[in-house]
């Protein structure tokens, strides 16, 4: 696997992630480093709905060895507890999807983090196959990002 300074010159051009790392395509940031970025999800299923990525390029989880991993969780971790503190939820739910038959949309590996207000009667299936189940427009990006300067 080439590492993140080598992704231009990957097969992987056409991998959205990647060229999110590298600025190709604008995002909506909240936290980044050598290992992460972390980032608002376009498609939002709840409020502060953020992806957290790796910056070199796994395919899948599985993809990746166990110190890689352990660097990876070390930043979802921290993530986590900052979305906790900044947006005040109730609850968050972490997901990760391996394959395409397992959800998985684009392929590289990333963790949705999933802000909960109050609301027992979540329902996985209703997320991931109703996707915009907020309104969203430039004005909630913006929002929530400042929440994290």
């Amino acid at each position: 696997m080439k590492s993140y300074n080598d992704v231009e010159n990957m097969n992987k051009n056409d991998c959205l992630f990647c060229n999110i790392v590298l600025n190709k395509v604008h995002c909506y940031k909240i936290f980044e480093n050598d290992i992460v970025l972390a980032f608002l999800d376009i498609s939002p299923v709840s409020k502060g709905h953020i992806l957290i990525i790796t910056k070199e390029h796994y395919d899948t989880y599985l993809d990746m060895d166990s110190l890689q991993s352990s660097d990876y969780f070390k930043y979802v971790n921290i993530i986590v507890k900052l979305v906790k503190n900044k947006l005040n939820c109730d609850g968050i739910s972490l997901l990760i999807n391996i394959g395409k038959d397992a959800g998985q949309e684009i392929m590289h590996q990333h963790v949705h983090l999933i802000p909960k207000w109050n609301n027992k009667n979540f329902i996985y299936k209703e997320i991931f196959f109703n996707k915009k189940n907020i309104d969203i427009d430039n004005n909630y990006f913006l929002e929530i990002k400042n929440l994290f300067k």
